[in-house]
């Protein structure tokens, strides 16, 4: 149960990040739901530790290299790994617009601590 609640505080956290992040294209996207999924280009699955439906869009630019999420569809994540405090960084666009896995987010060239969404 405490996992479940920890990773519903991240991706709660990652959703609310998100709204600070602008785009690349700066410019309000139509948010991906399980009616309009198709129309998007994305498909549904089962994800996440309770698997629950969602619709799964691919960013066009998934795995481009980046220094901040601003220069990506979605986030800019490192691998998961440590790094020390504000040692440079460069990442890869996120690939799809679901959160989960281990990876540091990659802001202003500096990465931040792993997180690990399920």
């Amino acid at each position: 149960m405490f996992r479940i609640v920890v990773a519903f505080l991240a991706v709660m956290t990652l959703v609310a990040c998100a709204d600070e992040t602008a785009s690349i294209a700066d410019t309000p996207k139509e948010q991906p739901t399980l009616e309009n999924c198709a129309r998007l280009g994305g498909y549904v699955q089962r994800v996440g530790l309770l698997g629950n439906e969602a619709c799964v869009v691919a960013y066009k630019d998934a795995g481009k290299a980046c220094t901040d999420g601003s220069q990506c569809e979605g986030e800019c994540w490192g691998e998961a790994r440590n790094y020390a405090p504000g040692e440079p960084a460069i990442g890869k666009c996120q690939p799809t617009n679901m959160p989960f896995g281990c990876n540091a987010r990659i802001t202003n060239g500096a990465a931040s601590p792993v997180l690990c969404v399920d």
